[in-house]
């Protein structure tokens, strides 16, 4: 039996912890910890993938584009259009 207002994929979440090291809009301060909330994962032998959501490795640098979520909850806005990984080429990496 569920409860009201819920689904499998509420039960198939990764929470990603993130450091903000700079925000160039928006609320969070630099230094803050985020909980960044991904449709799909793993629960024991079973999971769930859901395409075009966006997915992080620990150490990687990226670009966020955020929304809260009727709960409050930060999200990765438009599934894995909100996410840039961080170029190798960029600017401020040594030469």
């Amino acid at each position: 039996m569920r409860r009201k207002g819920t689904t499998i994929a509420d039960d198939f979440a990764t929470i990603y912890e993130m450091r903000v090291q700079r925000a160039l809009k928006g609320a969070p301060a630099a230094d803050e910890l985020l909980r960044v909330h991904a449709l799909g994962g793993m629960i024991g032998e079973r999971g769930l993938l859901v395409p075009g959501e966006a997915h992080y490795r620990q150490g990687q640098q990226v670009l966020l584009f955020l929304t809260r979520d009727e709960q409050g909850r930060w999200r990765t806005t438009d599934l894995t259009l909100g996410r840039r990984a961080r170029s190798a080429t960029s600017s401020d990496s040594p030469s």
